[in-house]
């Protein structure tokens, strides 16, 4: 191997560990989102009221995670959903 080729090799494998770094940290975020929202949804006050709390902490979450790593913009609301039914069952 020369010298060109060890450098796209070695520049590939650093994009690569970079790019597994920046989404674990959006997991992280979006991880720590999910777990504040259920505890909100489990707590106290009227269904609407931890509803709106809830998402308002999900796209938090999402909004600090988009900086990592983009996903989807509608991924709070099909989280919310998910943990709704959770919760309700």
């Amino acid at each position: 191997m020369n010298d060109h080729d060890m450098h796209h090799t070695i520049t590939a494998h650093v994009l690569n560990e970079t790019a597994l770094h920046r989404q674990s940290l959006a997991e992280l975020h979006r991880d720590k989102g999910i777990a504040k929202a259920l505890r909100i949804l489990n707590g106290r006050g009227s269904d609407a009221r931890r509803n709106r709390r809830a998402l308002a902490v999900l796209r938090k979450a999402d909004r600090a995670a988009l900086a990592y790593d983009p996903m989807p913009a509608d991924l709070p609301d099909r989280v919310l959903a998910t943990l709704r039914a959770e919760v309700a069952a």
